[in-house]
């Protein structure tokens, strides 16, 4: 399952990450400043691009698989 919480307010996002530590969900927001522990993957624009920002240990954290090509996708590793 896949919930996308976009812009919402901080505490829901923890709130929702806390109700679904132990399931299988991929959490996806699209933050300015991904700061904070549990979500999956955060959408950022920059230079009116798409960057992604995967959290890889959160995701397998979840029981989670993620391809590599997606991993390749994740600007802010790099």
């Amino acid at each position: 399952a896949i919930l996308y919480m976009g812009e919402s307010p901080i505490v829901d996002i923890k709130m929702a990450i806390n109700l679904l530590a132990s399931m299988p969900v991929l959490v996806v927001t699209k933050l300015n400043d991904k700061t904070i522990n549990g979500i999956s993957m955060n959408l950022k624009i920059v230079n009116e691009k798409i960057n992604l920002e995967i959290d890889q240990k959160s995701i397998e954290g979840r029981g989670l698989k993620i391809a590599s090509e997606l991993l390749a996708l994740d600007k802010a590793s790099r």
